[in-house]
């Protein structure tokens, strides 16, 4: 049986010890090393047939200093806009991703942020703490029930979102230019602005991509109806922030909730904090003990098992060297 190294950037996973693993009779070299300049790749890949990454960017000029031996990069989560998938391609690098290991959690985290928003819960608890003969301001909130929220992108979580809402909402609005079917009791609609005039509020479940950098901007803010909520649990780079900023000040947006933002850890002074009627967590919504746990032995599998099979069992290839 053959012997692979596998590298884990710093950073990725805790819990995992470097040393010898035994994989279907494989033997398997796992260390870690930092991944935070092109030389450090570099030298950390010089004998690595696959690579383990989180966070960390791959983009053409790392991945161009990867190992020669290297046959496949597991990305620990969802997203991939960290990696540039032509330049792996070209270098006939797999690249395996987890897109359905937190769709339940982050499909939850999304409904969380739209109720409490929705519920006003964090200004409740700041006035039961403060200034309780205030609570009556608390009593113009519209019901959650007449209104119309848009979905954009209709991926396993964003048709997870839809199941969950379908009992809450009056009317779900979606759209993917993707997507063909949709689920049964739910609207299509032809463009992100036909969708904007019509919800209350939104939430975004599309892929980082240059067309969906900055998809909400100030333009797109200005069509939803005043009063509307923007809820982003995907990526940050979504919406302009600066934008939304803006809008939350001039009270068109009355409020977001969000989970992901452009810079990540968000500086203690970034303007957002400052927003008005603004809820925040820490990119935390695929978080679970089951999903974490998952998360972790999805991407080792997949890795070990496409260098030592050439196939993924939990994931998915988002570039896969077989195919032209």
């Amino acid at each position: 049986m053959a012997n692979y190294n596998v590298v884990i950037a710093q950073g990725t996973f805790g819990g995992i010890a470097p040393g010898a693993y035994d994989f279907h009779g494989h033997r398997i070299e796992l260390k870690i090393a930092p991944f935070d300049t092109a030389a450090r790749i570099q030298e950390a890949t010089a004998d690595a047939h696959g690579v383990i990454i989180g966070l960390q960017r791959l983009h053409r000029d790392e991945i161009a200093v990867l190992g020669s031996n290297v046959r496949a990069i597991s990305r620990g989560g969802i997203g991939l806009d960290n990696i540039d998938l032509e330049a792996a391609k070209q270098r006939r690098i797999a690249v395996i991703h987890q897109p359905v290991y937190a769709t339940d959690e982050v499909a939850t985290h999304a409904i969380a942020l739209l109720l409490a928003l929705n519920r006003r819960l964090v200004e409740s608890d700041h006035i039961v703490r403060t200034a309780w003969a205030e609570r009556r301001q608390l009593s113009a909130i519209r019901p959650l029930h007449r209104m119309t929220v848009g979905v954009i992108g209709l991926g396993v979580i964003g048709r997870a979102v839809v199941h969950r809402l379908s009992t809450l909402v009056a009317k779900v609005v979606v759209h993917d230019p993707y997507v063909k079917s949709l689920p049964a009791g739910v609207e299509g609609a032809g463009t992100v602005d036909e969708l904007l005039k019509v919800s209350d509020a939104i939430t975004l479940h599309a892929p980082l991509t240059p067309e969906t950098r900055n998809l909400i901007g100030a333009r797109e803010l200005a069509l939803l109806p005043k009063g509307a909520y923007v809820v982003n649990v995907a990526r940050g780079e979504l919406v302009d922030h600066d934008a939304l900023i803006a809008s939350l000040r001039s009270g068109h947006v009355a409020a977001a909730g969000l989970d992901v933002f452009p810079v990540e850890p968000l500086p203690a002074d970034h303007p957002l904090l400052s927003a008005p009627n603004v809820l925040v967590s820490p990119h935390t919504a695929f978080a679970s003990t089951e999903a974490v746990a998952r998360l972790k032995q999805q991407t080792v599998d997949d890795l070990f098992s496409y260098l030592a099979e050439n196939k993924v069992v939990a994931g998915r290839l988002a570039v896969d060297p077989a195919k032209p």
